[in-house]
């Protein structure tokens, strides 16, 4: 209990109490008798008479018992010997001799006839409790990281949207270590779904964040049940920004128990920024275009938005009063392209001046072209340009669209077993202009055009013959289909489609065609002779069977992508989405965008087959409420595939899904 000792009485020191023995003797003993009721003897007590060796002094001995005390009264000449050797004893100051083991806690056991004191109540210190949210703060080196805010937070989900708020909040000490403490209601946690006759159900996800300070971003976070047994956090548990990282707690559902402890850990490392990495400029311009004999590109246009993506990254501008756009991008393998827009159609593309063939973007490879040296001098100019030429029609478009199919029978029917054919070309022309596509692995094709008369036709392939042509699902004579196309609203999407079967002729102009592949017969010698003329040897061509049309098809997946108002949306989507909710009868404007008439008409299909589409979500506590939405995602998306062709695909699954992904497109 005690680290220090008076020095010890020496021989010559008793010899010099003998010989003032008799000086002392008027003093009487109880002079040196200590008094447990009197007041404590201050530490330093002026020097007296030493006693003669018959007086005694009350001594607090400890008997070799650490802590505990006995009062006894000694003669002087044993203070000085036996109990003067004896280091833990409390001897007060007498006569020269200055005490031993006396401060303000003896002197205390002292004046407590050598009993400790018991302690204030306010001085006891309560036991201390496991902490259960723990852990501790690190740079990328391992050292801590003391004076970083690390809190408890909870997201709780309802109808009404979504509420954040932090439930509890701390600093890490000078060894980066922090402890998460809360009280009352707040300290039983009790995360998952409570259900509200206000607001419908809750949901509630507990996470622990720590804040960044300027200059810094988090590397990693470490968790477990204690700091023994730490592994790396889930990425998907982890969100960050530039303010904040939070990592979820709990099992795989969100649940967190006030019983169970929590260690996490988090490392962080300063952001380089005295070095950083050299940027490349991609820009141009996009123009409108006007055909006189030749494509004459040189109008500019305005709020166009461009695209450059590396396959992990996208980023977007819009075009200048001038049709001009900039990027700054990093070293890497970067896509430049425009938005497509109904009623625009792309004339050309040029890269660094010169024009592109066969592709609609621009491709650079940054960091490849020029030296670092090069692209840090203050002289460098890029030249990474891609420019961008499209001709805009008066009016709308219209769609030119239909099916190839393999005719194995030759009979001009789509029967099952017969596939589509895909990568067929397809022509379009009004006389004056042709334009070509390439049928999809569902022989699917389709134009958008102006109105006027136009001709669709096939280009034929060698060793195939053409079995039979459908107009608007009529069949025609003629190899070709001819439309005048005109305002739409003179005719209905349901009058050129076919209903009652497993396709759907797409939007205003449908054109099918049939092939038969031409088979090589080996033919034998017959055992007699033809009767009339000469015959052939060797090989002939079967001629194809009569036409018979109008008959069932074959069918592939409607829409294959998710899509939702205010994001950038495939237009050729949208458009079969449109088409699809004016056939269930929710009269929809064939736009290509998905505009508000399209998101409320999408809103009343869910609505009518909520048991496959909403009520999954909810039953299944991703989304707090059983109401339309108006997003075609995994739900919507396969009932309107089921629709259009049974069994195309099967029920998707659910697994992983939690509110964001049903809220917001990961495109």
């Amino acid at each position: 209990m005690f680290t220090t000792s008076a020095p010890r009485i020496t021989v010559r020191f008793v010899a010099l109490l003998t010989a003032v023995s008799l000086v002392l003797s008027a003093f009487p003993a109880a002079f040196f008798v200590a008094n447990a009721e009197e007041t404590v003897p201050p530490v330093e007590t002026p020097a007296i008479d030493a006693p003669v060796v018959e007086e005694k002094v009350t001594v607090c001995h400890s008997a070799g018992q650490s802590g505990n005390y006995t009062a006894i009264e000694v003669a002087v000449s044993a203070v000085v010997g036996a109990h003067g050797d004896h280091d833990s004893d409390i001897i007060p100051p007498f006569g020269d001799f200055i005490g031993q083991n006396w401060g303000e806690d003896t002197q205390a056991i002292w004046s407590n006839n050598c009993a400790t004191p018991e302690p204030d109540d306010e001085d006891v210190t309560p036991p201390t409790e496991a902490c259960e949210i723990e852990g501790h703060k690190y740079d990328a080196a391992g050292n801590p990281l003391s004076g970083w805010t690390i809190g408890l937070m909870n997201t709780i989900s309802h109808n009404l949207g979504i509420d954040q708020y932090d439930v509890a909040t701390t600093e890490t000490d000078s060894d980066g270590y922090y402890c998460l403490e809360w009280d009352g209601v707040s300290r039983e946690l009790r995360p998952g779904t409570v259900s509200s006759y206000v607001d419908g159900a809750y949901s509630f996800i507990y996470s622990v964040f720590e804040d960044l300070k300027d200059g810094w971003k988090n590397i990693s976070i470490k968790m477990g049940p204690d700091s023994e047994n730490l592994v790396a956090a889930n990425e998907e548990d982890i969100t960050t920004d530039a303010t904040r990282t939070s990592v979820k707690i709990g099992d795989t559902d969100g649940y967190v128990y006030a019983n169970v402890a929590y260690h996490v850990d988090f490392y962080n490392e300063l952001n380089n920024d005295d070095e950083p990495e050299p940027t490349y400029t991609v820009d141009g311009y996009k123009f409108s275009c006007v055909e006189d004999g030749d494509w004459y590109c040189n109008t500019p246009v305005e709020d166009w938005m461009i695209t450059a993506t590396d396959g992990d990254n996208v980023a977007t501008t819009t075009t200048n009063e001038d049709g001009y756009y900039s990027f700054k991008l990093p070293a890497g393998d970067w896509t430049i392209s425009e938005e497509d827009r109904l009623n625009w159609e792309q004339i050309a593309v040029w890269q660094n001046g010169e024009e592109l063939n066969e592709t609609s973007v621009c491709t650079f490879d940054l960091g490849a072209i020029v030296s670092m040296d090069t692209v840090k001098a203050l002289d460098y100019t890029p030249e990474n340009t891609c420019d961008f030429g499209n001709v805009e029609f008066d009016g709308p478009l219209y769609t030119l669209s239909g099916y190839k199919w393999n005719d194995l029978d030759a009979d001009g029917l789509w029967d099952e077993g017969e596939s589509a054919l895909s990568d067929w070309t397809i022509s379009v022309t009004n006389g004056s202009t042709t334009d070509t596509t390439i049928t999809d692995e569902d022989g699917f094709y389709l134009f958008l055009v102006p109105t006027g008369d136009w001709t669709v036709s096939e280009v034929a392939k060698s060793g195939w013959t053409q079995t039979g042509t459908l107009k608007n699902d009529e069949p025609v004579e003629s190899l070709t289909c001819s439309f005048n196309v005109d305002n739409f609203e003179s005719s209905t999407v349901s009058s050129l489609s076919r209903l009652n079967s497993e396709r759907l002729a797409l939007y205003n102009y449908s054109c099918d065609f049939g092939n038969h592949q031409d088979e090589v017969i080996t033919e034998e010698e017959p055992e007699e002779p033809a009767k009339k003329g000469s015959r052939s040897s060797g090989t002939r061509t079967r001629a194809p069977q009569g036409q018979v049309l109008g008959a069932s098809t074959q069918c592939g997946l409607w829409l294959e992508d998710y899509m939702q108002k205010a994001t950038e949306n495939d237009t050729y989507q949208v458009l079969k989405l449109q088409v699809f909710l004016t056939l269930q009868g929710y009269a929809t404007p064939l736009t290509g965008i998905f505009d508000a008439t399209t998101e409320a008409n999408v809103k009343l299909f869910q609505a009518k087959y909520a048991d496959t589409v909403i009520k999954p979500w909810f039953d299944k506590g991703i989304v707090p409420h059983n109401r339309p939405t108006g997003f075609v995602y995994k739900t919507t998306r396969w009932q309107i595939n089921d629709i259009m062709c049974p069994n195309i695909e099967p029920y998707p699954s659910l697994e992983g899904e939690n509110l964001s992904t049903n809220v917001l497109i990961n495109r």
